[in-house]
Order: C-alpha cells, then structure tokens, then sequence
C-alpha cells in the first residue's frame, strides 16, 4: 500500500516566528521515505535493528562529537527515529537525562491498522 499524503497530512506543529536555529531543547522526529520499515522489525515488544537500523544509532551517536550538542535519550524503530537533542548554551543548568525520554512514546505497543504496512509482528 501507497502512502496517502492526505490520509495521513498534518498541520505543522513549529512555533510561528520562532527560530529554531536557536538554543535549546529539541524533540526530533525522522521518518523513513513512504514509511517504509528499513531500520528492523519489532517482535515481542522489543525492537531488533538490522544492518540499517545500526547505521542510524551509529551515525546518531557520532553526532555528539560536535561540541555544540548534547544528545539525550533516542530510540530507532522500524521506519522512524526520535530523539532529544540540547544545542548547548540555551539552559545553563543541564537538566537530569531521565528526565528526558524519548522511548515514552512508545511505551504501549504499536498496533498498526488492517491497512497500514509495518513491521510490527506478534
């Protein structure tokens, strides 16, 4: 199945006149091409990576490298990211990492409609 642009279009959520080149916290959401399940597959509520899926932890955790960053919790599922990122300056007191999670999200199973292709299996 195709993906409907207008089955599944969304108004943006970005703060109008807001610059987001700006400090501070940022929540990220990356999705795969058409919503395709390329980075694993989930089976018995734990997400398995295969060589792509690596590929996007791997490189995500380099980006750390850049000093102007500080990463907080991600987590990689079949065919979407997310992630908390700081670019450092915004907070001067860096709050505890717990606080941040991005796996909350998905904390109950994804169960996709009849329709929807994923890789979610039982």
């Amino acid at each position: 199945m195709s993906f409907d642009s207008e089955l599944y279009h969304r108004r943006s959520i970005r703060l109008k006149g807001y610059d987001y080149s700006n400090e501070g916290f940022y929540f990220i959401t990356l999705c795969t091409h058409k919503h395709e399940c390329l980075f694993g597959k989930i089976k018995d509520n734990q997400m398995f990576l295969n060589i792509m899926g690596q590929i996007v932890k791997e490189t995500w955790l380099e980006v750390e490298n850049d000093k102007d960053v500080e990463l907080f919790d991600f987590i990689v599922m079949p065919n979407h990211f997310h992630a908390i990122i700081s670019i450092v300056g915004a907070i001067h007191e860096s709050p505890e990492k717990e606080e941040f999670n991005a796996k909350a999200i998905h904390e109950s199973p994804y169960i996709p409609n009849r329709e929807e292709k994923c890789c979610y299996q039982r």
